[in-house]
This record gives structure tokens, sequence and C-alpha cells, in this order.
């Protein structure tokens, strides 16, 4: 088939062709027998890089979301992990900060992101998306430990925002925050404690 189209087509569409019809064989190998799970993964693979080669041949700025697209394509397989079992609840983790990544690689070639202050928006995109991440793993799946991450990125979501024109100073005080709420919880009465975790 390749050499029947190389006259015809172009070369990106030739790479894509070639890519998808490996994973295609793969995804037949899974189909025919079901515990071959390796093989749909392969598939899975294939087909994904199968559009780069693809979107290269659209130029402009078509081929630089590419990036965005593979890391939401990684983050997949997580979200059908978290939905299947809550036992899989650890899945939502790199699912959600893989996600909060494509978005912001996204949003920084469309121009969305952009200007001086774009390091601080950036960084509170980043902080709220992995607050809301840990959030669910604190509220959905009770897991109590979840609570401390999810109040210290809200924090440091909020001082992003403020300190957006001050991006050099953002990491220093976020790391002063982060310090001082690690200490606080660290000197806290394990009584208090205690029942706060029961609470």
């Amino acid at each position: 088939m390749v050499t029947l189209l190389v006259d015809n087509v172009g070369g990106e569409w030739i790479g894509t062709m070639f890519l998808f019809l490996i994973g295609l064989a793969f995804f037949a190998v899974y189909m025919n027998n079901r515990s071959r799970w390796w093989a749909m993964l392969v598939a899975y693979v294939m087909f994904v890089l199968s559009l780069a080669p693809a979107m290269a041949s659209f130029g402009g700025d078509v081929p630089a979301y590419y990036g965005a697209i593979f890391l939401f394509a990684i983050a997949l397989p997580f979200f059908i992990a978290y939905s299947r079992s809550d036992d899989n609840w650890w899945a939502i983790i790199p699912a959600g900060s893989l996600t909060v990544l494509a978005a912001i690689a996204a949003a920084g070639i469309s121009g969305l992101i952009n200007g001086r202050t774009e390091g601080g928006y950036i960084n509170a995109f980043l902080m709220g998306g992995l607050a809301g991440t840990f959030a669910i793993v604190w509220l959905r799946n009770a897991k109590p430990w979840a609570k401390g991450v999810t109040i210290v990125l809200a924090v440091l979501t909020v001082a992003s925002i403020f300190l957006a024109a001050y991006t050099e100073i953002f990491w220093p005080v976020a790391f002063i925050l982060s310090g001082a709420y690690l200490l606080f919880i660290t000197l806290k009465p394990k009584n208090e404690l205690d029942s706060a975790q029961k609470e």
C-alpha cells in the first residue's frame, strides 16, 4: 500500500498510514484474544504516534499541538483505570496532572496565555489543576492526607495570581507558605490533629 501511494500523497500521510496500520495489526491480535492486553497497549501507542505525521502536513501551529495531544493520550488510560474501580484511586493523580499540563501546553500555543505575566498565570493554572486533582482524592476517595496537599496547592494558586507580575519571587513565597503550613501541622497538638483527621 505504501509503494502504491508514495507517488500520489505526501510523505507525512504515508508515515501516518504506516504507523496506523501497524497499530491496526496489533489491535486485531488483541481482538482475536482478549487476554493479550499487551497488544492493545502497543496498538494504542501506535495510533497516537500516527497522529504526529498527519498533523505535520497541515503546517502552521497545528503540529505544535501534538505535544498537548500526546500528554492527554497518556492521561486517558489512567482516567479509564480510575473509572473502572475505586481501588484505582491513585490513577486520578497522573490523569489529572497530565491533563493540566496538556491544557497549559495548548493554551500557550494558542496564545491564551501570553504577555509579561504569563509565568504567574501558568503557575496559577498548574497549581489550581493539581489542587482540583487532589481534592477529588480527598473528597471522593476519602483520603485524609490529600486534604493538606489540596489546601497547600489552593493557597499557592491564589498566591500565584496575586504575584503574577512578580514571577521571580513566586517560588520563594511558595516554599515559605508550604513550610509554614507543614510547621503548623507538625507542631499542632496530637489530640487536636487526631480529632481533625476523624472529622
